[in-house]
């Protein structure tokens, strides 16, 4: 029977494919520390941290064993002498996939193997990782994995740009979502002139407040009717 943890999205325990009943949210807490650190011990103090920082409760303790058993009955949870394991592969896990996918298509042979596997890392998320789990470890972990989609989101698009496509729409709703990541605004006017629409592009540029040396040099491309596409721009 093969299990897996979902992290990327609400989080959730699948056996064969179907849903299994995951706990109150400090249970789901503990899964999610043991999850990501699948195959390796985490210890009881670790645990504590990360579920209830500081300082937790005088139940914490008690609780944590509660919850232990809790994620037993659906998962192999196994007892080291320090703490804790959850005993399934990384692989199992779709935020440890996540990492791997984003990281084998940065070093993709080609364009076309990169914007495949790319697509199928952001293919994995199902809404904001960790949604409503408690505790320190949730709250440091959510903001780095929603950077590293950014950056997935980011690469994505220079790949598809790289082979020819130009995914305006997608861009113009990232410009919309994450207006203060520059580097959407810039593919998004490489997008538009690469498209033929280079009207529209020195229109983004003259909307934007404070350009900055990248928009610039692509405006000037754009201007002297140069290939905008420039990885160095």
């Amino acid at each position: 029977m093969r299990a897996e943890v979902q992290l990327l999205g609400p989080v959730r325990i699948l056996r064969d494919g179907r849903e299994q009943a995951v706990g109150s949210a400090r249970q789901r807490a503990v899964l999610a520390v043991l999850a990501i650190n699948a195959g390796r011990v985490v210890g009881k103090d670790e645990l504590l941290w990360a579920v209830w920082g500081q300082p937790r409760p005088a139940s914490a303790m008690s609780n944590l064993y509660s919850y232990i058993a809790g994620l037993r009955r659906v998962l192999d949870v196994e007892t080291a002498p320090a703490g804790y394991v959850l005993g399934i592969e990384r692989a199992q896990v779709d935020a440890r996939r996540f990492e791997q996918l984003y990281w084998r298509g940065q070093v993709a042979k080609d364009d076309r193997q990169a914007e495949e596997t790319l697509v199928r890392a952001l293919e994995l998320w199902r809404g904001d990782a960790l949604s409503k789990v408690p505790g320190p470890f949730a709250e440091g972990e959510r903001p780095r994995l929603a950077e590293r989609r950014l950056k997935t989101m980011e690469e994505l698009s220079r790949v598809r740009l790289r082979r020819g496509a130009a995914p305006v729409a997608e861009l113009e709703h990232m410009v919309t979502c994450h207006p203060q990541r520059p580097v959407f605004r810039e593919l998004l006017m490489k997008a538009l002139a690469l498209s033929g629409r280079r009207a529209e592009a020195l229109r983004l540029f003259r909307d934007t407040m404070h350009p900055g040396p990248a928009l610039r040099r692509i405006q000037a491309q754009v201007l002297a009717g140069e290939d905008v596409y420039d990885e160095s721009a």
